[in-house]
C-alpha cells in the first residue's frame, strides 16, 4: 500500500504541472488540444481512482466482507 501511495504522491503533481503549464504553451489546433487535455485528465485521475480502489479493497478484505 505504501508503494502505491508513494506513486500517487509523485504522479499527480507531475501530470497536473504538464496539464497546466505545457498544454497552454504548445501550439495545438482545437481538436489536438482537446485530445491532449482529455488524455492528461485521464492520466491525472487514474492514480486517484487506483488509490481509492485499493483502499476500499484493503478495508473490505480486512473486515472479511469479500
Amino acid at each position: 500500500m505504501v508503494k502505491y501511495a508513494f506513486f500517487i504522491i509523485l504522479t499527480i503533481p507531475f501530470f497536473a504541472f504538464i496539464r497546466k503549464k505545457r498544454l497552454d504553451t504548445i501550439k495545438f489546433n482545437d481538436f489536438e488540444y482537446k485530445i491532449a487535455y482529455v488524455l492528461t485528465g485521464f492520466i491525472l485521475w487514474f492514480p486517484i481512482a487506483l488509490f481509492i480502489f485499493l483502499l476500499i479493497k484493503l478495508l473490505l478484505v480486512e473486515n472479511k466482507v469479500v
